[in-house]
């Protein structure tokens, strides 16, 4: 599990090189799990780290970014088709 790589002191040009090393040796029978965090200052989106370095592999799961701390708020089904989505990801 990786955390780190998208703070905000690392600029896209190193990203772009930590992602590149970790495609080419992401190991067979296990899975990475990463987070990236969308920000104003950063104009690229997980997707488009996606189809750059990782061949359009990962599965993205979105965390509701409008919301201050939206992660541990109350569910109020109102994004119940992320949810199953994620489900099915993790069976």
């Amino acid at each position: 599990m990786m955390d780190a790589i998208f703070k905000e002191d690392i600029d896209d040009e190193n990203r772009g090189l930590i992602l590149k090393f970790i495609y080419k040796n992401k190991p067979a029978d296990d899975q990475i799990i990463m987070s990236i965090a969308e920000s104003k200052k950063n104009i690229k989106t997980a997707s488009d780290y996606n189809m750059e370095y990782l061949n359009n592999e990962a599965n993205l799961i979105l965390i509701n970014k409008e919301k201050e701390r939206s992660f541990l708020s109350a569910f109020n089904k109102e994004y119940e088709g992320y949810l199953k989505e994620t489900m099915e990801l993790m069976e």
